[in-house]
């Protein structure tokens, strides 16, 4: 794994704990680079990986889209402990 991809993997990590540790807050691309101290150009792809991956979901669409973390949904014992839908 190259420089790059170690500096993506830990702001990816970063952005899924900022929404993990605040559930509630809804943020844009721009809003969340401020708070990582990085750069929205940056957080682009992260931020679509981590709607693929079910972790973040997209309240607004456009030019100034808003992100929000995607709760889990609670199961039965039937079913899985967990799933996001």
């Amino acid at each position: 794994m190259g420089e790059a991809d170690k500096l993506e993997m830990k702001l990816q990590i970063e952005c899924a704990n900022y929404f993990r540790d605040h559930p509630h807050a809804e943020e844009t691309c721009e809003g969340l680079a401020l708070l990582l101290r990085s750069r929205p150009e940056h957080l682009t792809a992260i931020l679509d990986r981590l709607i693929e991956l079910n972790i973040l979901e997209l309240v607004e669409d456009g030019p100034r889209s808003v992100y929000r973390y995607k709760l889990p949904k609670l199961t039965t014992r039937d079913e899985s402990s967990w799933t996001n839908t």
